[in-house]
Order: structure tokens, then sequence, then C-alpha cells
């Protein structure tokens, strides 16, 4: 079970990357959410922003400090690195659905909440907002300056994870394994600013954490019928227009998060 989630987790970040190969223009929604996806231009030396994913035939972009006037609450960000200069984002008063960091330099972003986060290809980010659930991949920094609820750190490439992660609030589970779902850490209440990870050994003292689940409140609620929207939770994966080798990649992106998050839903219940 763990593998599968895994796999969906990672596919439903993935999907986000796999959509700039179009040539044509793209959106992403979900109940009105909207996907910004964030470029360092290096030959502009400028963060740039498209909507929905990135089209070089469009040009450079628009200039970053435009983003604040149009982001809302449900929306995702995606931020696709390179060498350049730090990408502050400051939007304390929004919550965003997703934020997405691919092998960033620095992107130093501020909200008022995120649903979730995904940290890949060794990339540094440090994030400012309570955050729900949080992905960290293979060598990715990550620093989180208020809560974590779920922290589930990842390595692909080796059995032990090797990511370096630092937590100012508190972390209510931490689920670390590497490949062949080698399990490093299962890890429950963290206190506030003892978290620290460093090249994927926990250095926090024991009495600071548990390893026991807590326990369970109330009565367990029989799940709902199936209404058919399972997948709407990844609705706002940004979706290509006439390309067919895109739109077919995503779709099939798509169908895997669906089915897997169906899977999960069953499982969990």
């Amino acid at each position: 079970m763990r593998k599968l989630k895994k796999l969906v987790t990672l596919l439903a970040a993935l999907a986000l990357f796999v959509v700039p190969f179009s040539n044509t223009t793209m959106t992403a929604s979900a109940e009105g959410g909207t996907t910004y996806y964030i470029k360092f231009m290096e030959s502009d030396n400028d963060w740039r922003f498209q909507i929905g994913g990135w089209d070089d035939s469009l040009g450079y972009g628009s200039h970053l400090y435009y983003l604040h006037e149009h982001i809302k609450d449900g929306d995702t960000i995606v931020v696709d690195g390179g060498p350049g200069q730090q990408c502050y984002i400051n939007i304390p008063e929004v919550r965003l659905a997703n934020v997405t960091s691919k092998g960033a330099n620095v992107a130093n972003i501020t909200a008022k909440e995120i649903d979730e986060v995904y940290a890949l290809f060794d990339g540094t980010i440090i994030l400012n907002g309570h955050v729900k659930k949080a992905y960290v991949y293979e060598k990715s920094v990550v620093n989180f300056n208020n809560d974590v609820d779920y922290l589930e750190v990842i390595c692909n490439t080796d059995s032990k994870v090797h990511a370096f992660i630092g937590v100012q609030g508190t972390v209510g589970h931490l689920y670390a394994y590497g490949a062949n779902n080698n399990v490093k850490f299962d890890c429950y209440n963290f206190k506030p600013g003892t978290f620290s990870m460093y090249d994927g050994n926990l250095n926090v003292l024991p009495e600071n954490y548990t390893t026991t689940p807590p326990a369970a409140s109330g009565t367990a609620s029989t799940p709902a019928a199936s209404t058919g929207s399972a997948g709407s939770e990844y609705d706002d994966v940004p979706k290509t227009g006439e390309n067919t080798l895109p739109y077919v990649m995503v779709l099939g992106v798509l169908a895997l998060c669906v089915c897997g998050k169906l899977a999960l839903r069953k499982s969990f219940r």
C-alpha cells in the first residue's frame, strides 16, 4: 500500500511538469483553481510566470509581481528552478491547493495555508504557512517555518533517505522510506521547533516525539457512496490542447492518479 501511495503522489506532482512540452496554451482549474507555472528566465535574469504550464512560443510570460494581483484561494504554484536568484512569493492571505518545486535554486513562499507540497529534484524551498501534507524527494532541502500535519520523505535511488529538512513548528506524522519501501522512520507528534533531518538522519531527541500512533477519537463513519468525483483533487493538473502526445500522457497520469486515489480511499477507510 505504501508503494501505491508513493506512485500516486509522485505521478500527481510530475504531471505538472509533463504538460509544458505541449505547443498549445494551457490552463488548469479545479473548483475555480488556477495553476501558475513560474520559471527563471536566464536571458532576462528574472522570474516570470504563465498560466497552466510553460509554452516558449508565448514568450517570457508575465513579471512575477503581477502574480499577486491574480492568485486566489485554491490555486497552485509550480516553481521550475534554475541557477538564478531566489524566487520570492509573498501571499500571506491566500490558501494554496498545491506548491510544487522542481529543482529551484531557492523558492521562498509565504501563504496562509498550503494543502500539499511536493519538493522534487533536489531543489531548495522555504515555506511560511501551515502545511497539511508535504512530500520531500531525494536530496531536496526544505525549511518549514510553521506546523506540518503530515511529512513524507522519499528516496527512490537508495535504501536510505537523504533529504535535508527543518521545521520550526510541529510535525504531526513523519513517514520516511527509501527504495523498495525500506522504512526508516514512522514517528508522531514532534514538539515545536525540534524537527531536524540532515542527509536523512533524524536529529531529534527521543523525548521530543513518539513512535506510538495517536489514539483514534470518535467512531469511524461509514464511507459515503462514490459520486465519481474522486479525481477532482487532481483536476488542477495542467491539461494540453491540440498536441496529441502530451494529451495522452496527461490523461494517463490523471487516470493513474484517480485509480490510485480510489484504491487509497478504500484501503484507509
